[in-house]
């Protein structure tokens, strides 16, 4: 899984989506976590793999951003995290993602809605540029993609809310299924699977015992 995170706030609800996909040392889950950074002025991009170090004061966004996804590889089994920077410009991030996933054979990359929930439940947009860039990747990517909306359920309110299956796919990359489908804890809008390995979530209401 290839998981997009754009400020602090993103991290809770990918952190939740592991939670509800159940890894185990028997079933794990390798999840690389992308901060993504507008480019600002003339430098060039750059992706960069971040390494953690027992000195480090943990002061900037994505300090605190990869030390919450280190924290939850430690307090569970069957999830590896390995923290990535991607710098570059909005017109052209979605570039970057889409060779990052091709190059690392992810089956999964998750990105989060460009609007968050207000105080009163409403949606407001976070970044202009982040609806483009979405669905630039929903074009372009090698892989499923999945667009995570943040409505402020754990992971436990989500499990009383419904029973997420993981269906396995088998086909080819194809084009997105031009519709999004409504769960509880957000919204999804997939593409065709790009491998066999490929995986997407789809809710289902329980069975009463």
């Amino acid at each position: 899984m290839l998981a997009c995170v754009h400020t602090t706030r993103n991290v809770p609800s990918i952190i939740s989506l592991l939670e509800l996909s159940n890894p185990t040392k028997r079933s794990p889950i390798f999840i690389y976590a992308l901060h993504l950074v507008e480019l600002t002025g003339r430098a060039s991009n750059m992706l960069a793999a971040q390494h953690h170090s027992a000195a480090s004061s943990g002061s900037t966004t994505s300090d605190h951003m990869f030390n919450a996804f280190e924290n939850y590889e430690e307090s569970v089994g069957g999830v590896s995290v390995q923290s990535l920077t991607a710098v570059s410009p909005y017109a052209t991030m979605h570039e970057d993602v889409s060779v990052l996933a091709e190059d690392k054979h992810v089956s999964l990359i998750v990105l989060p809605f460009h609007k968050q929930q207000t105080v009163d439940g409403g949606m407001e947009p976070i970044n202009a540029s982040l609806r483009g860039f979405n669905e630039s990747i929903l074009a372009a990517a090698p892989c499923s993609v999945g667009i995570l909306v943040d409505r402020g359920l754990s992971a436990a309110a989500a499990r009383l809310a419904a029973v997420h299956h993981v269906a396995r796919c088998s086909s080819s990359a194809g084009p997105t299924t031009g519709k999004a489908s409504p769960t509880r804890g957000g919204w999804w809008r997939t593409r065709a699977c790009a491998s066999p390995s490929c995986a997407s979530s789809r809710p289902t209401t329980p069975r009463r015992r």
